[in-house]
């Protein structure tokens, strides 16, 4: 019986896209060639509806050959495979489509918009005062962290996320009068061993401070490549023997 409505029904599917050209699912009434309706539109059903793309490895996608122009998939491994071929472009988890000689990832935002992935301050209160030998800086106020990737001042990029990004970062202080000449300095650090070494990848010095001088501070600016696991994080640097706090300050990273 089972086998017989199986067959029926795609005896019935077979005329309706001879008589119609359309195909509807969930719909009898489809209004492009293919129209895939929710089965639950509306309200707090707990059943899922969507619609599943192929899944396969890095391996698979560039073992296919004659592959039609537009056909899309979801990479679910890149362990597989290399990175060569028409798979030079998979290097993370995530849809491609085939464009006709390469795969290429469908942009998860539009190109050319930026969007900013993380936005923090500092908390007003951390003393730099006698650190020559530098401390990690305390962006304790988070206010947008898109995908979750701030932690104990340091900022992970997530796996799937290689690209451009773009840091800002600016930092006011206030310095108890007192001492000799003095410097302040930050830095920003990146690691690719998941923060077993760190690597300075730019600087901005205030030196040659005058003891009577109250107001200073740093500003940091980097553009440049991070791949997934790579992570940043900013040092201050100031060699004044009274108090320096750092009393305003921000850092925001942008995914271009």
């Amino acid at each position: 019986m089972m086998k017989e409505r199986l067959l029926l029904s795609v005896i019935f599917l077979a005329i309706s896209v001879f008589c119609n050209s359309q195909i509807g699912i969930n719909t009898d009434v489809p209004y492009s060639t293919l129209e895939v309706m929710a089965k639950n539109s509306v309200g707090a059903s707990a059943e899922v509806d969507g619609l599943l793309i192929p899944r396969v490895d890095r391996q698979r996608a560039q073992s296919m050959i004659d592959i039609p122009v537009s056909t899309l998939i979801y990479i679910n491994n890149v362990s597989t495979g290399t990175q060569n071929g028409t798979t030079i472009n998979v290097d993370n988890e995530g849809f491609y489509y085939f464009n006709g000689v390469t795969w290429l990832k469908l942009l998860e935002h539009a190109q050319g918009i930026p969007r900013q992935v993380l936005s923090v301050n500092v908390s007003g209160s951390q003393n730099i005062g006698n650190t020559p030998g530098g401390v990690t800086a305390e962006f304790t106020i988070k206010n947008i962290d898109i995908f979750n990737g701030w932690g104990n001042n340091i900022y992970t990029v997530p796996n799937n996320q290689k690209g451009i990004y773009v840091v800002n970062g600016q930092t006011a202080n206030y310095h108890d009068v007192g001492g000799s000449r003095w410097f302040v300095i930050s830095d920003l650090l990146k690691s690719t061993d998941d923060g077993n070494s760190w690597t300075t990848i730019i600087s901005n010095t205030s030196a040659n401070n005058e003891y009577g001088d109250v107001e200073n501070g740093n500003t940091l600016f980097w553009t440049g490549e991070l791949s997934g696991g790579d992570k940043l994080k900013v040092r201050f640097r100031c060699d004044s023997s009274t108090s320096n706090i750092v009393a305003l300050g921000g850092l925001s990273i942008t995914k271009l």
